[in-house]
Formats: structure tokens, C-alpha cells, sequence
């Protein structure tokens, strides 16, 4: 049947398909790979790809012979197979690498055998045609005598690739010592082939070692550890009379300080074993220095350390603590040690004089020292007593017990060396003697004295009089209370008006050191107001003295002693348990109407008891002008103007003068007559109304 041309083709490229479909992986390229190639071939279809040829018209895969170049040269799916791939033998024949040949690996042609370094083993190893050549000692090696007996030569004779192998009396056997000088040991230590080939044959000597060739090692000798028996030897050197490490000599190099000196009593040099005592030196030889020697702090190595308070030997000489006295309690003749106190001296035997007492004692480490003891609770003079042989001090033997905060009392309560530095109470300075107070806490000797005028810090005394014990300035002044103690008062200067005063003070109205008599004496003036200012109480005053008619007075010795407007009048003063008449200062009048609201044109005698003045003052209790009057009786019947006629049994009367018409009722005479003034103080002319 004939096809049609599409037909065909759709045959050819199903051949050429089906041609390709088989290759394995590896086999020789045919194309791009794309699995589909040009069906015809020829002049008019054109070349086949590379790796096709063509036949008949149809492009067909060119299958070759297979080589070795890592593909698939023959297309039947494998690469580079062994039985199509001609190798041949290798290229070098010599020694080990004859029995090779070439074979083909990962697409390169290479001999399976390969030179090898070269042991002693009779054999060329590196394929250069020599066996064992470059291989020291070996018996195999060029020139050698060849394989034989292995024997302790330090050569492989039988050329095995190990020396001296299975000859357990050579000390150059594998793991053996290796070659060294020949001894009686049964043992080839040269490596010569001759067991105890030695030089001579001498004494037995401590080093593990058969010296005379008797079988027997350091066998005779007491102070070897490699004699038979125990201890077994050789072993580490130590101070204990025994040659430990077989070297043929006792304790060397062991107990050695910086210089190479030993502290082994048994070294060489050394005198011997003896009895341990504080040297520095292992004198019993026993590997421990001044071992169990109770006090001994000797090191051995260097110069012997200062001795210093501790209950130890420090320079070891044997004596404890010595020349340390008295300032150690363990120095011979001391007490040993004991429980610190502030003494001075180290009684714990620690090193340390007073120490952990630090703050209560000088002397403790870092304090100043011994010194006079001062109140600090400190223990200055380090006597074992703090603050003892004060006494103002709270914190010295005894009560009260301080420290505590500080008040004033002449007693340095808190313990800081200063007394009543400050008034714990206040926050203020304690005051002297003399200083102002308010109570007697506020001053160091606890006691403020004084009046309204001044209150002053005083002190005790024992002489009454001016000055007694007092200071100058000062008297002392009996106290009659039954077991009171007398004190010190201030000398105030006597006075008749503030003029006889110094500035800043007034002549005050006061009581004398007995409290019996009323006395003038310039005081301080108090900081109020100065006369003839209002007032209602002494305190609004300067002088202390508020009049009843509530203005501020002051004592006066003449009328220029008083501010203008006023007149010096002698006025009757109840105090310090009496009364006496004191000249002071008055609002001056003459009649009613000069006098302010309220008051009355009163009568005074005037301050040189000659006449009868007027001054303003409060009304008396009584009746007013022209009221009868008796003052002869008790109760007496008073008058408003405190003036009553007829010798006291007439009728009330008041002052009168040339320019102050008398009162309704009174007068109209306005005549010069005599008044008397009670409390003894006289009579005087004055001028009075007329009664009817």
C-alpha cells in the first residue's frame, strides 16, 4: 500500500522516535535533546544534527566503539563498561606497582596500584625499583644484611616495621626506656645486645639500682626506700631521714627557702634528728617544721619575724611574746590573755592593744592616745574608768548616768566636753551668771533671780553681805526660808528720779533684800511705754507704775523731773507689805474742770511738804460737796474730793484757786486753810472751798 507523503513523514519521524527512545543516560547525544529532529535528510531536506548521520533519506543516531571519556559511546545505556574499554597494563613495573593495571575512573584512564611511602618491610613500597631504600634502621634497607632474628640493636633485624620487638629484656623494645647507661638489671639498658654488660661491679648505693650485681636491688642499706621491703621506692623526697627518691642521698632538696638552704634537720650538712623546738627547722625530721609546737609562728624561710603581742614565738627563739611587756598581757610575767579593757595594753594577746573598744577609748586603734580625761564617755587616760574625776560631767562612775540631752545645770550632760553649751529645753545658750532668764532652767547654775524690772542668772553663797562671796557688782542676800540657800544679787544704785539713772534705766519702785521695806532703785527700763502715757495694767508702762487714774507715773524729786503739765506730789505706795509715801509725778490742776472726764481735782501735799496741791485723780467712795462727813469713826464717812471740814466731823469739801469758782453749794469763799494728810505726813496750807 502506498502512503500518502504526510503519511510517510508521520512514519519516518515515528522511526526516528522510537530509534531514540531507548537511550540509557550517558549515551552519546543525539540532537538538542528536544526529541524531535528534521525526519529527512538529504539535498533537499537539508544535514542531520550533529551526532546523527544520515541514511536513506532518514536522520539515524552515529553509534561508536566505547572509550573511556565518561559518556555512552556505544548507545546501549551504559558508560565507559570495563569489558569494552581496551585499558592495558600500567605504565610504571616496578616493585608493587607491577601487579597493576590500568582501569578507567570517572572517565580517566589510571593504574589501580600506587606508590607507597617506604617501610622496612622487604619490599619497594614507592615503586622505585628498591626495596626498604630511605628506611633507617632497617635490616632490609639497601646495603643491610637483610631479614634475621630480631635483636636489642636499636635496628627492625627481622623487618617487620617495629624495632626491637618481642625482647622483653630491652630497654629499647616498643614502650622501653629507650637506650641508657648499662646497670645490673637484668635488663640490655645500652641497646648493645649484652645484658649487664657493665663497666665494673662496685658497693650497693641507694639508687634503685643493683650496684653489686647480686641479684638483689640496694639490698644492705637502712635509710633506702628501694631497699627489700618496705617502703616501697623509689618515691617523691621528704624530710624524714630516708633516701625516698634512690638517688644515693638522704632528704636533699626537700624543706628549701629562696637561697636553696633546707630547713630538713637530716639534710646533708644537717646535724640530725633531735627534738622539735621553735627554729624555723624540721628538727625531728618528721617533713613538718616546729610541727606540734603549740605558740610557735616561725615560717622557717627568710629572716625570723618581729615579736608581736599574740601568744606566739614570732622570732622563734623559744620565748613568747618577750620584751613586749607591759603593753602584752601574754609577755613573760603577764597575766596572758583575757578579756579587753581600755588599758593601753593588748590583753587579748591579739596583736592590738584596745581594740573593738573603739569609740569609748583613746587608745584604741586610730584614736589619739592616752590624755586627760575629759566628759566625752570616752575613757581618755585610758585608766579602764570612762570620765572618771569629772565632776560635772554625767558619763563620769556614778548617777546620773549619761549621756542625755544637755540642759542648763552646770553638768555636761550629753558628754561632748562642753557644759551647758546649749539649753536642750530651748535650743538657746544656757546662761551665765548674770545673763537674763525667765526660769532658772534657762541658766547653767539653775537659778534666775530677780523682780519685773531684770531677772538674771545668779548662783549660791555663803557670806551675806555686800559683796560676801559674791562677785563685785553683786551682794549676797539672805534668804530666811527655812533651809533656802542664800543668792547672789545685783548692787542696784538708789535713786530719787530717772535723771539720777544711767540711759535705759528708771528709778523703779521696789522692795529691799528683805521684802519689808519700799525702796527707789534705777532698774532697766521695761520695754512699754514712757510716762505720762495711758495704761491699764504696770506692763503697759516703762516704769512699771500705772496710777489708778490709768496713766503711766514715775518717780519724780522735783516737778522738773516730770513731763510738762504735771507736778511732783508725794503719794502713799502699799507695798512690800507696808506703805510709805513716794514722790511721783500727777496730772497738775486747781479745779474739777482742768482734770480729764471722770476725774477730780484731788489734794496732794507737794514734794517739799509746803503746801496743798491739786492733781487729777479717780474719785474717792463718799459724798459730794456740802455732804456731811465724819472721819473720826469707823467706818469713816468720806467725801468724793477727800476733803472734810471741821478737823474731819464737817461737811465735804474740794480745792479751789482764784481762777476756779467753787461748786454749787459750796463757797462762794475760796479760803487758804491747813490740810492734813494721813499716814503721818503733816498738814499743809491749801486753798478750799467755804462751807455754809
Amino acid at each position: 500500500m502506498q502512503l500518502g507523503r504526510e503519511a510517510a513523514s508521520a512514519a519516518i519521524s515515528a522511526l526516528v522516535l522510537a530509534a531514540l527512545a531507548p537511550l540509557a543516560p550517558g549515551c552519546k547525544s543525539c540532537g538538542s535533546g528536544s526529541g524531535t529532529f528534521p525526519p529527512e535528510c538529504g539535498p533537499d531536506a537539508g544535514e542531520c544534527p550533529p551526532g546523527f548521520i544520515c541514511q536513506s533519506g532518514v536522520c539515524l543516531c552515529d553509534v561508536q566503539p566505547e572509550v573511556c571519556d565518561g559518556a555512552d559511546n556505544d548507545c546501549d545505556g551504559e558508560t565507559d563498561e570495563a569489558d569494552r574499554v581496551d585499558a592495558g597494563p600500567c605504565a610504571n613495573t616496578q616493585g608493587a606497582c607491577a601487579a597493576g593495571t590500568m582501569a578507567c575512573v570517572d572517565g580517566v584512564l589510571a593504574c589501580d596500584v600506587k606508590p607507597q611511602a617506604e617501610t622496612c618491610n622487604g619490599a619497594d613500597d614507592d615503586c622505585d625499583g628498591s626495596d626498604d631504600d630511605g628506611v633507617s634502621a632497617c635490616a632490609c634497607a639497601p646495603g643491610g644484611p637483610g631479614p634475621g632474628a630480631e635483636r636489642c640493636n636499636q635496628i627492625d633485624d627481622d623487618c617487620n616495621g617495629m624495632i626491637d620487638d618481642a625482647l622483653t629484656d630491652c630497654a629499647c623494645a616498643p614502650g622501653g626506656p629507650g637506650p641508657s647507661t648499662e646497670v645490673c638489671n637484668a635488663i640490655d639498658d645500652d641497646c648493645n645486645e649484652l645484658v649487664d654488660d657493665v663497666a665494673s661491679i662496685g658497693p650497693e648505693v641507694c639508687n634503685d639500682v643493683d650496684d653489686d650485681c647480686n641479684g638483689t636491688v640496694d639490698d644492705g642499706l637502712a635509710a633506702c626506700a628501694c631497699s627489700p621491703g618496705p617502703p616501697p621506692g623509689p618515691a617523691p623526697e621528704t624530710c624524714n631521714g630516708v633516701d625516698d627518691d634512690c638517688n644515693g642521698v638522704v632528704d636533699d632538696g626537700v624543706l628549701l627557702c629562696g637561697g636553696g638552704a633546707s630547713l630538713c634537720a637530716c639534710a646533708p650538712g644537717g646535724p640530725g634528728a633531735s627534738p622539735e623546738t621553735c627554729n624555723g627547722i624540721d628538727d625531728d625530721c618528721d617533713g613538718t617544721v616546729d610541727g606540734g609546737l603549740a605558740g610557735c609562728g616561725c615560717t622557717g624561710c627568710g629572716a625570723a619575724a618581729p615579736e608581736v603581742c599574740n601568744a606566739v614565738d614570732d622570732d622563734c627563739n623559744g620565748a613568747i611574746d618577750e620584751g613586749l611587756a607591759p603593753a602584752c598581757a601574754c609577755a613573760p610575767g603577764g597575766p596572758g590573755a583575757g578579756l579587753e579593757v581600755c588599758n593601753g595594753v593588748d590583753d587579748d594577746c591579739d596583736g592590738a592593744a584596745d581594740d573593738g573598744l573603739a569609740p569609748g577609748c583613746a587608745c584604741a586603734p586610730g584614736g589619739p592616745g592616752p590624755g586627760p580625761e575629759t566628759c566625752n564617755d570616752v575613757d581618755d587616760d585610758c585608766n579602764g574608768v570612762v570620765d572618771d574625776g569629772l565632776s560635772a560631767c554625767a558619763c563620769s562612775p556614778g548617777p546620773p548616768s549619761g549621756p542625755a540631752p544637755e540642759v542648763c545645770n552646770e553638768i555636761d550632760d550629753d558628754c561632748d566636753g562642753l557644759v551647758d553649751e546649749v539649753n536642750g529645753l530651748t535650743g538657746a545658750p544656757c546662761g551665765a551668771f548674770g545673763d537674763p532668764c525667765d526660769v532658772s532652767s534657762d541658766c547653767s547654775s539653775s537659778l534666775c533671780v530677780g523682780d519685773v524690772f531684770e531677772e538674771y542668772c545668779s548662783d549660791d553663797c555663803f557670806v551675806v553681805g555686800d559683796p560676801g562671796d559674791c562677785p563685785a557688782g553683786y551682794r549676797c542676800v539672805d534668804d530666811p526660808t527655812p533651809g533656802a540657800t542664800d543668792s547672789c544679787r545685783r548692787d542696784y544704785v538708789p535713786c530719787t528720779s530717772d535723771a539720777s539713772c544711767a540711759p535705759g534705766e528708771v528709778c523703779a519702785i521696789t522692795c529691799d533684800d528683805a521684802g519689808t521695806t519700799i525702796v527707789t532703785e534705777c532698774r532697766p527700763a521695761f520695754p512699754a511705754a514712757a510716762p505720762p502715757a495711758a495704761c491699764t495694767v504696770d506692763a503697759d508702762c516703762s516704769t512699771r507704775d500705772c496710777f489708778r487714774n490709768l496713766v503711766c507715773t514715775e518717780v519724780c524729786a522735783a516737778d522738773a523731773d516730770c513731763a510738762p503739765g504735771y507736778r511732783c506730789v508725794m503719794m502713799n505706795e502699799p507695798r512690800c507689805g507696808t506703805s510709805a509715801y513716794i514722790p511721783r509725778c500727777i496730772d497738775m490742776c486747781d479745779c474739777d474742770t482742768e482734770c480729764p472726764a471722770g476725774q477730780f481735782c484731788q489734794p496732794w501735799a507737794n514734794v517739799a511738804l509746803t503746801d496743798t496741791v491739786g492733781g487729777c485723780d479717780n474719785p474717792y467712795p463718799g459724798g459730794g460737796p456740802d455732804a456731811s462727813c465724819n472721819l473720826t469713826v469707823a467706818p469713816p464717812v468720806t467725801c468724793s474730793h477727800a476733803i472734810c471740814d471741821q478737823s474731819g466731823t464737817g461737811n465735804c469739801t474740794q480745792l479751789c484757786s482764784a481762777t476756779c469758782s467753787c461748786p454749787a453749794g459750796l463757797g462762794p469763799g475760796c479760803f487758804n486753810t491747813t490740810v492734813t494728810f494721813g499716814g503721818g505726813l503733816g498738814s499743809f496750807p491749801g486753798h478750799v472751798c467755804e462751807t455754809p
